[in-house]
């Protein structure tokens, strides 16, 4: 409760320095993901977006994003859905 009171607090401000501008981002589930090779195709497919497997590169399906961070390692952003009830519903976890 704290968070969504300090991001509410935060709600419409921004920071602007030499042509770079800092907004805060909204509420949002947020997960660090790590996983086998092996299992990528399977926790895609439980979270509905294909995870990327190349360095700077990110994915983005119904409103669900899947980032790069490493060869293991992906962070998963959605605004309206918590992604692990959707990975709990995978045996590759």
């Amino acid at each position: 409760m704290a968070e969504l009171a300090a991001l509410r607090a935060l709600a419409g401000r921004s920071v602007a320095e030499q042509g770079v501008t800092v907004t805060p981002a909204g509420p949002a589930f947020r997960v660090s993901l790590r996983t086998r090779a092996e299992d990528v195709a399977a926790i895609s497919k439980a979270l509905g977006v294909a995870l990327p497997d190349k360095p700077k590169t990110s994915a983005q399906a119904k409103g669900r994003v899947a980032l790069w961070l490493g060869p293991d390692e992906w962070y998963v952003v959605d605004e309206k859905a918590d992604p692990l009830a959707a990975l709990a519903k995978s045996k590759a976890l």
